[in-house]
C-alpha cells in the first residue's frame, strides 16, 4: 500500500469535491456582505437538527459554517473508506454537490484511492462571504443561500493507493481558496451544501 504525504488526492476525471478536484466551474454570482463570527466545530453525528430560517445574515453565516463543518467530517469518511459509497453525506448535501460526492466515492473505490490524516480545517472569510434570498411556495426568505469562501486546510491529509493500483497525481498547495454554497431548505428546516469550488485564481479569491 502507497503512501503520499499531501495536499489533496487530483485527477482530471475527479471534479467533485474541493479535495479531490483541481478544476474551476462559473459560481452563483453572490449579492451581499455577511458579518464575521467563529469557526464552527463539526458535529459528530451525521445528521442535522432542524432549525428556524434565518432571520439575519449572523443566523445564515453561523448555521452555513456548521453545516459546512459537518459536510467536511462526512466527506472525508467517504474518502477515507470509498467502498462505502456516500450515502452518509446526503443530510448534509443536495444538487451538485450530493451528485459529485457520489461519483467521488465510486471513482476513488475504482481506482484503489483513498485518505487518512483526517478532515480539512475550514477557515471561512467573512468579508468576502456573501448571501441571497430564496422563493419558495410564494414565500421569500431573506438571507436563505449562502456563499462562503474561505481557506480550507488539508496539510493533515495523506493519499493511500492500494496494491496494485496506480497513485494518484499530487498538488504541492495545502491550503485551498474554496466556495461552499449553502442553501436552507424550508420543507426540512436544515441547511444543505449545494455547490462546491476550488477558486484558486478566481476573482474574489481568500489569500489562502
Amino acid at each position: 500500500m502507497t503512501k503520499t504525504k499531501l495536499t489533496a488526492i487530483i485527477t482530471a476525471t475527479l471534479t467533485a469535491t474541493v479535495l479531490l478536484a483541481g478544476c474551476t466551474q462559473p459560481a452563483p454570482q453572490p449579492t451581499r456582505s455577511s458579518t464575521k463570527t467563529a469557526n464552527p466545530t463539526p458535529s459528530a453525528d451525521p445528521t442535522q437538527t432542524p432549525v428556524a430560517a434565518p432571520a439575519s445574515q449572523q443566523d445564515a453565516y453561523l448555521a452555513a459554517n456548521k453545516t459546512i463543518g459537518e459536510f467536511l467530517a462526512v466527506d472525508y469518511q467517504i474518502q477515507h473508506n470509498p467502498s462505502a459509497g456516500a450515502s452518509a453525506i446526503e443530510p448534509f448535501a443536495s444538487g451538485e454537490a450530493l451528485q459529485n460526492e457520489q461519483q467521488t466515492a465510486a471513482q476513488l473505490a475504482r481506482n484503489g484511492w483513498s485518505t487518512n490524516g483526517g478532515p480539512g480545517t475550514w477557515s471561512p472569510n467573512a468579508s468576502l462571504s456573501t448571501y441571497g434570498e430564496i422563493a419558495v411556495g410564494g414565500k421569500t426568505y431573506p438571507n436563505a443561500i449562502a456563499y462562503m469562501k474561505g481557506c480550507l486546510d488539508i496539510s493533515n491529509q495523506t493519499s493511500v493507493t492500494a496494491p496494485g493500483h496506480t497513485p494518484p497525481t499530487t498538488r504541492t498547495a495545502t491550503s485551498i481558496p474554496v466556495q461552499f454554497n449553502v442553501q436552507y431548505t424550508p420543507s426540512q428546516r436544515v441547511w444543505m451544501v449545494t455547490y462546491v469550488n476550488n477558486i484558486n485564481g478566481k476573482s474574489g479569491a481568500p489569500q489562502c
